[in-house]
């Protein structure tokens, strides 16, 4: 799970018709750092949730490529260049045959919230990590 720092006074200084052009570059600049096989969608606001089948272990590797595509290259926007930042919060899952997929989704999405949660009180721009979903 991921939100674009700091979204609320871009849509205040620069207008909400920008503030969505930056949403669908962002959701494009995402697109750019995933396979075809990988799933992006926005969550809400100016949050988007990425499932990714990776390998156990990679999933932090992967959530901080896409935090540095995303700050390498500053946006155009009409009132000039806009250097953006993301903040990330990441988990595993390792599917329980004994658990149904809806309670398995649900704890998945709190752990990532919390770990995005945790990423913008310590700071913004990074990925945390919480632990593996049974």
């Amino acid at each position: 799970m991921l939100d674009i720092d700091h979204f609320k006074a871009i849509n205040d200084r620069y207008g909400h018709l920008e503030g969505d052009r930056v949403l669908a570059e962002t959701a494009e600049r995402l697109r750019g750092g995933l396979r075809k096989y990988d799933a992006l969608g926005r969550y809400g606001d100016e949050e988007f949730l990425v499932v990714i089948p990776q390998p156990k272990g990679r999933t932090v590797e992967v959530a901080e490529r896409l935090r540095c595509q995303i700050a390498a290259t500053p946006y155009r926007l009409n009132k000039g260049p806009l250097a953006l930042t993301i903040s990330l919060g990441a988990t595993e899952v390792q599917p329980s045959p004994f658990q149904g997929t809806e309670v398995l989704l649900e704890e998945v999405l709190k752990r990532a919230d919390a770990a995005l949660y945790e990423a913008k009180e310590g700071g913004r721009n990074q990925v945390v990590f919480r632990g593996f979903a049974p």
